[in-house]
């Protein structure tokens, strides 16, 4: 071919048309300027004469880089609208464009990367561990996904299989599934002694079956759950008992890995102490353990929220990490709390209203010893072992033999919505009631003006023992000034608010009948000697 030669900087003349991607950017520059000619091979060009006579300035081989700009002239631009969706083998990769990161699976890889734009171009461009496109097509794919591969979040989402999901108008990616352990046919002794020593050793016959059967069906349901990837509603497991009880035990060896193996801590966010949950979107399993809560009734009433929020989602979830946008995901979560059997705990509680009623179980564990040797720091860790390998056995019952019973009458619409009826220890519920905020607004009223059936306790000034008329400005503001302390300090947990009265004094006449709503204020009713 005739065409002009330049000088070449190993010797030698070289084709124009192989030079003319890098002279067209030289063309412009002032006298002895340098610019960077393409940024992809690092090639640098200036004056060092006429137009003419080019000197290129690179760190790399010359002839190197003049391979790519032919290279590059000769590159056919692929569109990215004709590649496979980002996954294995696929140049593609979604943006999050929260933090301008290219979430990619790369070459030959089975899981996501987080990279910036630099990283991600690397894998794009290298022939030897990447896919070795042009430069031009490498410039493009980034565009194109900035503008159509966006997404919200990305991580593991609680119930979600791995995979791409947009729903209520977010988009995001679960880059690790829930990961169950796969059921076995085989024995569970231990696990079974265990369960019957905690739950049903110590009680009568039909509450310790109950006990049972409910907890079987609560792990059961939740199993089968998450291997359908549908979202189930369930009721929250609460579970009271003494020291060497085996809370914890079941809590976090039995519970969390049957759930996948994935749990957070969810006290300070369930007690009102932070609004900050961004650490739940993940786990499966949120617990509260023995941490004393607080019994005030505004802890109580944010308690009893916050189970309703995560055992009954009203289709979508808030999430909010502090120092990130708040994601809305539809997740599956269960919620256990382990308490003390003592009064401070018990008190905690929220109360069993009838909106949270049949959100919660209520279940009893008793103290016992575990039947086989575990006292030495070698035999610990052989029960452990064996209670972990006995869980896919576990599992495999609970498939396979054990079936949830059908709901009693009545219950029907309970088991509709959560896959079988609640189940509250009778003695419990009894506590729980006589712990409540009510109860107490009734105990302190009798301690304040009824005088005559609290005598022996000083500090009372009471009035008379007889029915009284009573508005609730009144009320409140002789319980808050109580000469007796305890009368004052109970009155400031109970009705730290003039709003919290009202409902208390609802509450007290749909149950004790003491209490009536009068045509002005409020009659109560002196307790019966029985009282």
């Amino acid at each position: 071919y005739a065409l002009p030669l330049w000088p070449s900087p190993c010797g030698g003349v070289v084709s124009a048309d192989v030079c003319r991607p890098v002279a067209r950017i030289a063309r412009g520059i002032r006298w002895g300027q340098s610019l960077e000619a393409d940024h992809h091979t690092g090639t640098t060009v200036s004056y060092a004469g006429s137009e003419e006579e080019i000197r290129l300035s690179t760190p790399i081989d010359p002839l190197t880089a003049l391979k790519k700009a032919v290279a590059a002239a000769q590159e056919v631009v692929l569109d990215p609208s004709t590649m496979s969706e980002p996954g294995p083998g696929s140049p593609l990769a979604y943006y999050l464009h929260e933090k301008s990161k290219f979430v990619f699976m790369g070459a030959g890889s089975d899981s996501w990367n987080v990279m910036d734009i630099g990283r991600y171009n690397a894998h794009l461009s290298n022939k030897h561990q990447g896919f070795g496109l042009g430069p031009k097509t490498v410039l493009g794919i980034p565009c194109y996904c900035e503008k159509n591969l966006k997404i919200d979040y990305v991580g593991q989402v609680a119930g979600k299989r791995e995979g791409f999901f947009e729903e209520n108008g977010t988009r995001f990616l679960v880059t690790r599934g829930v990961r169950l352990l796969k059921p076995e046919e085989g024995r569970w002794d231990l696990w079974e002694k265990i369960l019957h020593l905690v739950f049903a050793a110590s009680e009568s016959p039909e509450v310790g079956q109950a006990q049972l059967t409910h907890i079987h069906s609560w792990l059961k349901r939740s199993y089968m759950s998450l291997v359908a990837g549908v979202v189930t509603n369930q009721q929250a497991l609460i579970i009271l008992g003494n020291a060497d009880s085996g809370k914890s035990l079941i809590q976090h060896k039995l519970i969390t890995p049957i759930l996948g193996g994935q749990e957070v801590k969810a006290f300070d966010y369930f007690t009102g102490r932070t609004d900050f949950n961004g650490e739940f979107i993940e786990a499966t399993h949120l617990f509260c353990d023995d941490n004393r809560m607080m019994s005030d009734r505004q802890s109580r009433e944010s308690f009893a929220g916050r189970i309703k929020e995560f055992t009954v989602p009203v289709g979508i979830t808030r999430y909010h990490a502090k120092g990130a946008t708040a994601v809305s995901l539809r997740t599956m979560h269960r919620v256990s709390v382990m308490q003390n059997l003592d009064t401070a705990d018990i008190r905690s509680l929220p109360e069993l209203s009838h909106s949270l009623g049949d959100k919660i179980s209520l279940l009893r564990a008793s103290s016992f010893m575990i039947p086989v040797p575990n006292r030495e720091i070698c035999e610990r860790i052989r029960v452990e072992e064996q209670l972990e390998a006995e869980l896919p056995a576990y599992i495999w019952w609970l498939l396979n033999v054990f079936q949830i019973p059908a709901p009693a009458e009545g219950e029907e619409a309970e088991a509709t919505r959560f896959g079988f009826a609640s189940f509250k220890h009778p003695e419990l519920i009894a506590a729980v009631k006589s712990e409540s905020a009510e109860a107490g607004l009734l105990d302190i009223i009798d301690m304040h003006y009824f005088r005559a059936v609290n005598e022996s306790l000083p500090g009372v000034t009471g009035v008379a023992f007889k029915e009284m008329n009573v508005s609730k400005r009144v009320l409140r503001d002789d319980l808050l000034g109580s000469d007796n302390k305890f009368v004052a300090n109970r009155a400031r947990q109970l009705i730290w608010h003039s709003s919290a009265l009202h409902p208390l004094l609802k509450a007290l006449e749909s149950d004790s009948g003491r209490v009536k709503k009068a045509r002005r204020g409020w009659t109560i009713q002196p307790p019966s000697e029985e009282d």
